[in-house]
């Protein structure tokens, strides 16, 4: 019988998370951490495919980031315009929840700082 980990449960849980909370955590963490976020609250009457989450920092810079659930999909209107954004030099990238288990969006938001 294969035996669970602590990470493997906590991965499973977190991956469970709807993509409004999963947001929610990371906007928390990000204002915490010194972050000023921004987030279109009403989409549809956005430039389509703007990333979810517009995040300065004045040490660390800019994040732009589209938040997925781990089953979520990129759209077509999503995925050019992180293309254009990436281009043109910009910091852009799909965080899921599996993102906020490894700790990997702590450390983007946190470099070097801090130990969790």
């Amino acid at each position: 019988m294969p035996t669970t980990t602590a990470a493997d449960w906590r991965l499973e849980q977190i991956s469970k998370w709807p993509e409004k909370t999963f947001q929610q955590q990371v906007i928390n963490l990000a204002r915490q951490l010194g972050w000023w976020v921004y987030h279109t609250y009403r989409s549809d009457r956005s430039t389509p495919g703007f990333p979810d989450l517009y995040m300065a920092h004045p040490e660390h810079g800019i994040l732009l980031r589209e938040l997925k659930t781990e089953k979520g999909r990129i759209s077509p209107a999503q995925r050019d315009a992180m293309a254009v954004i990436e281009k043109a030099g910009g910091d852009v990238a799909v965080w899921r929840p599996r993102h906020w288990a490894s700790r990997e969006i702590h450390e983007a938001l946190n470099p070097g700082g801090r130990n969790w």
